[in-house]
């Protein structure tokens, strides 16, 4: 019934609403990548990563470095 009314099911809808999650907080750099996967609400790190890179075609700390470095002019940490 949640895949007629949503068009996806529902392990995938949940997996989006946790990725898009953790995208927020790894804009923290003061949270460990285990941490942030833990907030989330996945139970392991292994599958936190696995389904980050699934999702968004990068590693978790491949996104927090590129994230980090656009929030910078030309690239450069202050």
């Amino acid at each position: 019934m949640f895949k007629q009314c949503s068009g996806q099911n529902f392990y995938d809808f949940l997996s989006f609403k946790r990725i898009k999650s953790a995208e927020m907080l790894l804009l923290n750099p003061d949270l460990t990548i285990t941490e942030i996967a833990l907030q989330s609400g996945f139970s392991s790190l292994s599958t936190f990563n696995r389904t980050f890179k699934r999702t968004k075609n990068c590693t978790p700390t491949e996104y927090r470095d590129l994230c980090s470095k656009s929030s910078h002019p030309m690239g450069m940490n202050p």
